[in-house]
């Protein structure tokens, strides 16, 4: 995978996100905190912007906000209470 080194696991997070969706904009924030304090990198991408439609086609994105881990769609819409236990499961 692009970017691993050699016996470390990349975790990186794209979230999808609206500048126009009050709820997207407070998830990117809920998201950002979380992702710091578990040693995971975020990107965070507007759908309105060509990288973001890009992005969001591929993965059939229907709702935002949306986030990928490693290359997989792991929720879009409202976040999950226990994204711990969700990453948990979907990482693997």
């Amino acid at each position: 995978m692009e970017g691993e080194v050699e016996g470390e696991e990349v975790r990186e997070l794209i979230l999808l996100v609206s500048p126009i969706c009050i709820e997207s904009l407070e998830a990117a924030l809920e998201l950002k905190k979380w992702a710091m304090a578990r040693g995971y990198s975020l990107r965070e991408v507007s759908v309105l912007e060509a990288e973001g439609l890009r992005i969001a086609e591929e993965f059939g994105v229907k709702r935002i906000p949306a986030v990928i881990l490693n290359g997989k769609l792991i929720f879009q819409g409202s976040v999950p209470r226990d994204l711990d236990s969700l990453l948990e499961r979907r990482s693997h």
